[in-house]
């Protein structure tokens, strides 16, 4: 008979160095091997965690590499707001790219950590997101001001593929829908889905509010937003109709989809401290199930990449792992800091971790261990 499923947690301490302390986490990303950890920081600096032949899986045992992010030519770039906000692992594992405030990216060998390049673009970053549709060397980077730009990155100097001025604001969010063509939305209250080799839009929206992320149904063709309101939105991009479901209190924070293909099932968290789910083939616009245990506003969910569980966490540090199968509570846990946003949140690929960046100087781990590895179970 198979064991029994449990969660632990653990704090991995980070960089402790008095020269330069250590700030909030502002990104933590696996890598598509499991067995690589990077991690941003507000004090400029990514750290990557490897596994070792001697780690025995645990993340507090694995290697620690410093990436050196700023060398000593780029000094007259930096200022005080030089914060690495993003990372990104390419689809194969093979590059990690880590985006900053002052408008920079830098793409590092994940072999070495060595640093291969790094690039201007059009103003303050916000995102950046590699291609695993197809291409392992498009980078997608979306900038302050409404620019979202396509970098081509298989040589040493990186190629800019297309430049897409249609926002006419920030751009809060943006995702690759397939080896061509993207989505992103911005506080003008649009989202564009753009071709590379368009000048054109394919599709474009345009609202009063901001819209502050979208998430990509692969199985329906449509996009799940919100705009801080109290509606969940599903544009059906082939139909150009919007769904809208109701049931929040308050205004949404936090919305994310089951990655499957033929996942159905969209979660909304918000001010109302409540976690909704819904099956976006219903026709009924009524939340399926409702999750309380939060106290305070819910600002990041996640489901894990086998379905099988629903990570949540709010505005004061707490974060809880449900079971999708009959929606209960497995695990609860206090994390150090406050919690960011909606990307704080990220489970690796075999579902067995997931990692929560914070305001801390330390990383939050919630790893799934069967029974037999653990003598004894507290739970947080």
């Amino acid at each position: 008979m198979a064991s029994e499923r449990a969660f632990v947690h653990k704090n991995v301490s980070c960089i402790e160095d008095d020269k330069y302390p250590c700030t909030e986490i502002t990104s933590c990303v696996f890598d598509p091997t499991c067995q690589r950890l990077a991690c941003a920081f507000g004090d400029h600096r990514v750290l990557i965690l490897s596994e070792n032949s001697n780690s025995n899986n645990s993340i507090q045992e694995w290697d620690r590499n410093i990436l050196t992010v700023y060398p000593q030519s780029l000094s007259s770039f930096l200022s005080s707001q030089a914060i690495i906000i993003q990372v990104d692992w390419n689809a194969d594992g093979s590059l990690l790219a880590a985006g900053d405030f002052n408008g920079l990216f830098f793409v590092f060998s994940a072999t070495n950590g060595n640093l291969l390049s790094f690039t201007n673009v059009s103003s303050k970053l916000t995102n950046i997101h590699w291609n695993r549709k197809g291409s392992h060397n498009l980078l997608l980077v979306s900038c302050e001001n409404g620019t979202v730009e396509v970098w081509h990155l298989s040589e040493q100097t990186p190629l800019l593929v297309q430049n897409f001025v249609h926002h006419t604001s920030s751009v809060r969010d943006i995702k690759w829908l397939t080896k061509e063509t993207f989505a992103s939305c911005a506080l003008d209250g649009s989202i564009f889905v753009c071709r590379i080799g368009n000048e054109e839009t394919l599709y474009s929206l345009f609202t009063e509010h901001p819209i502050m992320s979208i998430r990509y149904s692969v199985k329906q063709d449509a996009l799940a937003f919100f705009s801080y309101d109290k509606n969940v939105k599903f544009w059906l991009l082939d139909q150009d109709y919007i769904r809208e479901w109701e049931g929040h209190s308050k205004g949404i924070y936090a919305i994310c989809l089951k990655e499957s293909d033929d996942s159905n099932l969209l979660a909304s968290g918000g001010a109302d401290q409540t976690v909704r789910i819904w099956n976006i083939d219903s026709s009924l616009c009524q939340s399926q199930q409702i999750l309380r245990g939060h106290e305070f506003l819910i600002v990041a969910l996640s489901f894990s990449q086998n379905g099988s569980y629903l990570a949540s966490a709010d505005s004061n540090g707490i974060v809880i792992v449900w079971s999708t199968e009959k929606w209960l509570s497995l695990f609860v846990h206090q994390c150090y800091g406050t919690i960011l946003d909606t990307n704080s949140l990220q489970w690796n690929s075999k579902s067995t971790k997931l990692v929560v960046a914070n305001q801390s100087n330390k990383i939050g781990i919630i790893e799934c261990k069967s029974s037999d590895e653990m003598p004894l179970l507290k739970r947080e």
